[in-house]
């Protein structure tokens, strides 16, 4: 029967085929089988881990005209056109100090007129912030801007002389805290300033009335 026929193996027809073609049948059925196992196991590799984590990067890279490092305190100092990055962190200043504690960054001081931050968040917003003076404290993920600080969103920009921001939890505490106020009265440029700025409405499709104004 035909179905047989087309089952049989190299060994079935050894004794009807030459040895040249016995030979040359081996190698294909070899070949064939080494390509199914080499396709199995490329798409096995291929197939993402359902419970493997994204990856992430907390390495600092850090670009600068010139650099001065204490070895026994692991603290560094770099200057000019100095650019920090810590995965979706950008720090830019003209003058960067990175203080270390048990070989870990424990925390990075900016200074600049003005020094920048950048960060993209989860859902691709882009924060910008400005100020004279930032220090990043990496544990708390905390962000300090001092000196005409401004920190913007794209929904609306804070402006104060002190301005706390919390990169995980994107929160945002400006203004003097309750002790700084007792010690003086709060003056118009120590004031919080914001500016919100409200989503435009998607126009209505043609055909469809606009809701009516009141007069």
């Amino acid at each position: 029967m035909m179905p047989v026929r087309r089952h049989r193996t190299v060994a079935h027809l050894a004794g009807r085929m030459a040895p040249a073609k016995m030979a040359a049948a081996r190698h294909v059925f070899a070949l064939a089988s080494a390509l199914m196992l080499a396709g199995a196991t490329a798409a096995r590799a291929a197939a993402p881990e359902a419970s493997a984590p994204p990856p992430t990067d907390d390495t600092i890279h850090i670009k600068a005209d010139h650099m001065r490092l204490n070895i026994e305190s692991g603290n560094s100092t770099y200057s000019g056109h100095v650019v920090v990055r810590r995965g979706p962190l950008r720090l830019e200043g003209e003058r960067v100090t990175i203080f270390q504690q048990n070989d870990e960054v424990e925390r990075i001081l900016v200074n600049g007129e003005p020094a920048r931050y950048t960060h993209v968040t989860d859902t691709r917003e882009t924060i910008h912030a400005t100020s004279r003076q930032m220090l990043y404290q990496a544990a708390s993920h905390r962000l300090t801007l001092t000196g005409d600080a401004r920190l913007s969103q794209p929904e609306h920009t804070i402006r104060s002389q002190k301005i706390v921001y919390d990169t995980v939890r994107q929160t945002v505490i400006a203004g003097q805290t309750d002790s700084d106020a007792e010690t003086g009265k709060v003056t118009d440029d120590e004031r919080v300033n914001i500016i919100l700025t409200p989503k435009k409405s998607a126009p209505a499709p043609a055909g469809q009335a606009q809701p009516p104004t009141e007069p």
